[in-house]
């Protein structure tokens, strides 16, 4: 097996998109190019350095201060129903109401549409953040913001994401494989005008980066149930020590 595990992401149909740094088949350990490996296969860039390290199998580390992120080029769909998710180790949360970019998907240079998952607290405690998720579909007739209502402590494993039914205006987000309550966000979210996918941060800013780690980054072509959610957070959960 060397340093790389063969990662054990069960089989759920429509996925998309999957970098994940602990698969020498999306990344060999070294340069700037990831590989998405989902049934798209679109290369990935890496950005102003994020550092990389085999600790749990492989990750990037993310520093909001200096620009980093790994930028996906590709077409990408967007309308329809979609699930993102992300392993993420949160190092440190600024208080603002823009939040934190983990990822950033526009398929085209147009800012009507786009879908985001951030973290981030708003409120008053650094020691904490929220997730919060935002889908805007082609012709806006879905904008959607939601924010979990209990905050989760900085500093420590999560797989988190959302998943939007292609209808209407409800981002569901979930925690270890658990839907969360939520919350109304205070948020006002901007993007950047570019195409394709960024992970950690805005290609026009730091103001909104991620800092902390990323060790791998799923989305699907689909609204992911309860079930098929659980079942991919088991499934990658040991590899993080939960």
């Amino acid at each position: 097996m060397g340093q790389y595990y063969n990662p054990k992401i069960p089989t759920i149909d429509n996925l998309i998109y999957c970098l994940d740094f602990g698969n020498q088949r999306s990344y060999s350990g070294s340069g700037n190019t990831s590989r998405d490996i989902s049934t798209s296969g679109f290369s990935a860039t890496t950005v102003n350095s994020p550092t990389f390290t085999t600790t749990n199998k492989g990750e990037f580390n993310f520093v909001k201060t200096t620009g980093t992120r790994i930028h996906s080029h590709g077409s990408y769909a967007l309308s329809g129903a979609k699930s993102v998710f992300a392993w993420i180790y949160p190092s440190t949360i600024t208080i603002q109401a823009g939040y934190q970019r983990v990822i950033v998907w526009m398929p085209t240079a147009v800012t009507a549409e786009q879908f985001l998952l951030s973290i981030g607290n708003e409120i008053s405690d650094i020691t904490k953040f929220y997730i919060s998720g935002q889908y805007i579909g082609q012709t806006n007739q879905a904008s959607d913001v939601t924010a979990s209502g209990a905050g989760y402590a900085i500093s420590n494993w999560y797989h988190l994401g959302w998943t939007y039914p292609g209808t209407g205006n409800t981002v569901i987000p979930y925690v270890n494989g658990i839907g969360i309550t939520t919350r109304a966000s205070a948020a006002a979210f901007g993007y950047p005008t570019f195409t394709g996918v960024l992970i950690g941060g805005r290609n026009d800013s730091t103001t909104f980066d991620y800092n902390g780690k990323i060790a791998s980054v799923q989305v699907y072509n689909k609204r992911l149930s309860d079930l098929e959610v659980n079942k991919l957070y088991n499934a990658t959960k040991g590899r993080f020590g939960l």
